[in-house]
């Protein structure tokens, strides 16, 4: 018979992030005999990277007899979500100011805060009607 396949593993909250400073292939082997092949993502600055929520990789990794050599733990590692620019928002119906000094920089406001494409707000004419749409008035220094 061959090999039995790799069980289905525990999921952790946290996501752990394995570096090395070349790019890596391995193999690990788990605590009840399977193993397994991991390849490390390439970095375009050099170096590879393996991300895993799996933590019997965690242990398995943290146990490869090149652990601490050719690959790392990444203890910077955090995979908490950014969190997202919003405008504050009234109970009122009137639009919220907002001030910018120029066309250009009102645009990456709307693309940036609402994740609107660039290319959508091509004309000044599509920059003011999704101010509009999302409740807000651009205030320009000449105002």
């Amino acid at each position: 018979m061959g090999a039995s396949p790799i069980p289905f593993f525990k999921k952790t909250d946290m996501k752990t992030k394995f570096i090395s400073d070349t790019v890596l292939s391995i193999n690990i082997r788990f605590e009840k005999g399977e193993h397994k092949y991991i390849s490390f993502q390439a970095q375009s600055n050099g170096g590879s990277y393996y991300i895993t929520e799996n933590e019997e990789e965690v242990k398995a990794l943290e146990k490869h007899y090149r652990y601490g050599t050719m690959f790392r733990k990444d203890e910077t590692f955090t995979d908490k979500p950014k969190e997202e620019k919003k405008p504050m928002t009234k109970a009122s119906n009137e639009p919220t100011p907002i001030k910018v000094t120029d066309i250009a920089e009102a645009r990456d406001y709307i693309a940036d805060t609402f994740g609107i494409s660039r290319t959508a707000l091509h004309t000044n004419k599509a920059v003011e009607e999704q101010a509009e749409k999302h409740n807000i008035k651009f205030v320009y220094p000449n105002e």
